[in-house]
């Protein structure tokens, strides 16, 4: 069912200390003096008691709010709604492989009963006999489900919506970086497979992001708060006219300047000079966050049946069980409003909270067996109104302050009965829908809906073929009076084995052994006709999960047997991408507006060489126009990638252009070809020269004059020498690729930029042989006489991972020095 986390503190109107209200512990309606409305609660200010100020807020709106959600909200879906929750009560035992069960009508859960429908509770001998065998075909497809479609989630990109807008592009690439950190933070592959899971088991799925700010879970950090204060340089005093020497106030005395002696007068004088200085007074604690990600399905999630999307259902409700100990420890109040009345803690007696609580808590339960009787669990509930259903609000007064109060759409967050908190939040910022197929509307059956029909006759099938093969064991029948019980029982029987007596006096047969039963003929190939055709008509064929035994058996047949299988599944998956888009979307604004954090940092993510570690700004997400685009195919496994690299390594130009076997791609190339812990040769000499790099451009190292060793002229050298323990070739093509790194290409034209081109050109000519000495014969071109094809060692090529050697002549591949493309 659905997954709950902890939600009562992974909201943003949470703050630990039972404030409620923002994230920064405000309260929403405390505009209440700027609505202008006579009647509306009195706005205290901010350093009375927000408690105060929200609980005046509530007991305005109170009544009218519950009239408005028993009226609009529960009024016009209860009576579907129960049966909505039959049907994901069903599924769920199915896929628990408790098939057997059916709810009793009498509101204390359900009674076990047998094959033919039978309850328990009639008497054994009326049932005796039957048997309840469950072949789990629905988890058995369901597990291949998400084999297919939940193993990874789909990876999204952020796009500008103009791109031509400065704004815009800028919120496109704080857009990435927060997928990324969202990526991490939500664990997002195993939400894939949870996803999956409900689209199978429930259908229509929601997600809700929010900022979490947690103490428990993300602990706290300290900050120092700094004022601005004055501070003096020169004391107030007096500058002499004649020696213009400026003495403190208490230093004159009589009006005479005590180092000269000259007069001094009011004119004379001058206040003091002070500058502003910022200084640590204090230090401000608060709680670290994240945005969380919940996944609900229609066992917590109710909205009209007549609504397309999130952004066309004109409310929604969030409801579920919490701990009553987290509620007081949020709410305190509650003790005095909720206290023992277990029937205020329930919530509102709307037609399907009964059902809705049963079915929540026979999910949770091992047995499956659900009550409505947990005294220790209170039910929490959050409802999202649009803006334009304060229409249906009877109260004029009441009506205008929630338009003006909350333009963007309430949040109304119930305990039990009793409302405990009112935020202003818009319904499709913080929910996403996804549906398991298509549909007119935003609910959709679940998935396995197809499989569960079939379930029930093969259970029937499989237990009629196993009572026959224990009715095929005969039954015999002896006469006593020619065979003494005794030396049978207890006597273990031998094959073949025949014991000859004499028949008694008018008896013709001594032994009688009824006829057995015989196995259907067509019973088995019934059994493999309903299970295949349940796996067809889902989509979960044998070919998708390797269980195809056709003629075709070579890796290509197969292969594009699984791919035109997957074609059926194709549509639940591109649900799932724009799914993540809009859920990535709404995370990434939530990360936006509410981190406490100017710059967020992202996990995973360390510095480049010539460069800082990618950060998130806060602020500038929201001041762009953006959205998300997923990747559309469905995820390779890790077979199929090892196969597809295989297939590019047939061809080495192939594989030498994409660079396969450079050091950045060598980690990866291991693991495909099944050996990732091969070492990867070069791979120290790249980082200590990424380390040198960053190092030379931290302390903004630039060119010094020294005497070049060759030539004895004064030259510019680079600030550090070549280091003897390296292979100069190797260096020489490492630092060419790092110059062509964005980060250090940007510092194009600058004396930093310089100096580690003159590193690069230091390690191109340690890599040259020296000249040869005056009056020596020139060194021969081509290989030596008597060893054909071996090349000399001046153009001998670097060990593997160094990428493609320099040209001939020493020259890059691309100079350094160029100019940036335009």
């Amino acid at each position: 069912m659905a997954s709950f986390n902890s939600p009562l503190f992974n909201d943003s109107e949470f703050n630990g200390d039972g404030s409620g209200g923002t994230p920064s512990g405000g309260f929403s309606g405390q505009r209440a003096d700027d609505s202008g409305q006579q009647g509306g609660p009195s706005q205290k200010p901010e350093s009375e008691n927000k408690q105060a100020s929200k609980n005046a807020v509530i007991a305005f709106c109170e009544e009218s709010l519950k009239s408005l959600l028993r009226e609009v909200v529960h009024g016009d879906i209860d009576t579907e709604r129960t049966r909505q929750l039959q049907l994901a009560d069903k599924y769920d035992k199915y896929m628990r492989g408790k098939q057997f069960l059916y709810p009793n009508g009498t509101g204390a859960g359900e009674t076990l009963f047998n094959s033919q429908g039978v309850p328990d509770g009639i008497s054994q001998t009326d049932i005796d006999g039957w048997l309840d065998y469950v072949y789990n075909l629905t988890a058995d497809l369901g597990r291949k489900f998400r084999g297919v479609l939940g193993m990874k989630g789909p990876r999204v990109k952020a796009v500008a919506d103009d791109a031509d807008s400065p704004n815009d592009k800028a919120a496109k690439v704080q857009g990435d970086l927060a997928a990324k950190k969202l990526l991490a933070d939500w664990d997002y592959d195993g939400k894939q497979s949870e996803l999956a899971l409900l689209l199978w088991q429930s259908g229509t799925t929601f997600g809700y992001a929010r900022y979490v700010a947690d103490e428990e879970r993300y602990g706290q950090t300290t900050v120092p708060k700094v004022e601005i204060r004055e501070v003096t340089i020169s004391p107030a005093g007096y500058i002499c006219p004649q020696c213009g020497v400026r003495s403190a106030e208490q230093q004159v005395q009589g009006a005479t300047c005590p180092n000269c002696g000259a007069e001094l007068g009011p004119g004379n004088y001058v206040e003091a000079d002070t500058v502003p200085v910022p200084q640590f007074t204090t230090s401000v604690t608060y709680p670290n966050g994240k945005v969380a990600l919940d996944l609900c399905d229609v066992t917590t999630v109710a909205t009209p049946y007549t609504a397309k999307d999130c952004s066309d259902t004109p409310w929604l409700y969030y409801r579920f069980e919490e701990h009553k100990s987290r509620l007081l420890a949020v709410y305190p109040e509650l003790r005095e409003k909720i206290g023992d009345n277990s029937a205020s803690a329930l919530g509102t007696a709307d037609g399907s909270s009964e059902a809705g609580i049963q079915v929540r808590d026979a999910a949770a339960s091992p047995s499956a067996l659900g009550t409505n009787r947990r005294q220790n669990r209170w039910t929490f509930t959050r409802y999202w109104i649009r803006r334009y259903v304060f229409e249906q609000v009877k109260d004029d007064k009441v009506r205008a302050y929630l338009k003006q109060q909350y333009p963007s759409g309430l949040k109304i967050v119930m305990v039990g009965d009793q409302i405990v908190d009112l935020v202003e939040e818009r319904l499709d910022s913080v929910w996403s829908v996804c549906k398991p197929e298509a549909s007119k509307y935003i609910w959709c059956d679940a998935y396995c809906r197809d499989v569960v029909a079939l379930n029930d006759p093969i259970n029937d099938a499989i237990n009629i073929l196993i009572e026959t093969l224990e009715r095929g064991i005969p039954l015999t029948f002896m006469d006593p009076q020619q065979v003494d019980p005794s030396s049978i029982d207890g006597r273990s029987a031998k094959p073949a084995e025949i014991k000859w007596v004499k028949p008694g006096v008018g008896s013709n047969l001594l032994v009688q052994t009824l006829k057995t039963a015989d196995l259907p003929d067509g019973l088995i190939p019934a059994i493999e006709f309903i299970v295949a055709k349940a796996q067809q008509v889902v989509g979960i064929t044998p070919s998708i999960f390797g269980g195809d035994g056709g003629k075709d058996q070579t890796f290509r047949g197969q292969l594009l047997k699984r791919n035109q299988a997957l074609m059926q599944l194709a549509e639940c998956w591109s649900n799932m991408c724009r799914f993540a888009q809009d859920t990535f979307k709404n995370g990434a604004l939530q990360l936006d507006k509410y981190s406490p954090e100017d710059q967020i940092r992202i996990p995973g993510m360390s510095a480049e060489p010539g460069g800082e570690a990618p950060m998130i700004k806060r602020g500038v997400m929201s001041q762009g126009s953006f959205h998300y685009e997923a990747e559309p195919s469905i995820p390779m496994t890790h077979g199929e990638q090892r196969d597809q690299f295989t297939d590019l390594l047939q061809n080495p130009m192939v594989a030498q252009s994409m660079g396969l076997f450079d050091i950045p791609n060598r980690a990866k190339a291991n693991d495909l070809i099944g050996f990732p812990e091969l070492v990867v040769p070069g791979a120290d000499l790249r980082q200590v020269i990424e380390t040198t790099i960053q190092d030379m451009l931290r302390k903004k190292e630039v060119p010094v004059m020294a005497p070049d060793p060759m030539t004895r002229q004064v030259v510019q050298q680079p600030s550090r020498e070549p280091e003897r323990n390296i292979d100069p070739q190797a260096a020489t093509v490492v630092i060419n690729e790092l110059l062509l790194t964005p980060p250090i290409r940007a510092l194009f034209g600058t004396p930093e930029y310089e100096n580690l081109v003159l590193l690069w050109d230091a390690y191109r000519k340690a890599g040259q042989p020296p000249p040869p000495p005056p009056g020596a014969p020139p060194v021969p071109q081509g290989p030596p006489k008597g060893k054909p094809g071996r090349p000399p060692m001046m153009g001998a090529k670097p060990g593997p991972g160094f990428g493609v050697p320099p040209a001939p002549g020493g020259i890059p591949q691309s100079n350094p020095l160029a100019p940036a493309v335009q």
